[in-house]
């Protein structure tokens, strides 16, 4: 056990997790996706974000490529290299969809970023404007499809992803 952590910490956690569990039966175990940020620029009228998204195939098998579908909430303004952009509306609200793909094969232990700091990068920005609109309804979400298992999917919410 490391010492980060109390064994009460380590308890709420644990209790956290099965109760995630417990709530998302149809979650895949054995694939795991890591979304999160990395600021690039702050001022104080203007922060810039880089969204990294990293995925790591803890299963026995191999995936034959994959594709990752993400979405942010169109008054979010948005920087992005080689992505396939789409306006899309989810139950009345307007989104930016962004999707890529890769056919390279990520190995059983592999980590790979899916969406990298440097190229093939995501930015964002928050200002004033932006803050002030935020909600906690206002997620970022995702689709993570690979060849051979079933699909994850997620959402962080905008207030996790920036430190206006």
């Amino acid at each position: 056990m490391g010492t980060k952590y109390s064994p009460k910490e380590l308890k709420a956690h644990r209790d956290q997790w099965w109760e995630h569990c417990l709530s998302h039966p149809d979650e895949p175990l054995g694939l795991f996706l890591d979304v999160r940020f990395k600021a690039i620029s702050r001022t104080a009228k203007i922060h810039r974000y880089r969204l990294i998204i990293t995925y790591t195939n803890s299963t026995k098998e191999a995936q034959d490529g994959w594709k990752l579908k993400i979405c942010f909430p169109s008054f979010l303004p948005l920087s992005y290299d080689d992505y396939d952009y789409y306006e899309i509306r989810v139950n009345g609200e307007s989104y930016s969809q962004l999707e890529s793909s890769s056919h390279d094969r990520v190995f059983p232990g592999e980590s790979v970023d899916v969406v990298p700091l440097s190229m093939h990068f995501i930015e964002y920005e928050v200002n004033q404007d932006v803050y002030h609109r935020l909600r906690p309804q206002h997620k970022i979400t995702w689709q993570f499809y690979t060849s051979n298992a079933p699909v994850i999917e997620g959402e962080k919410s905008l207030f996790e992803l920036q430190e206006f």
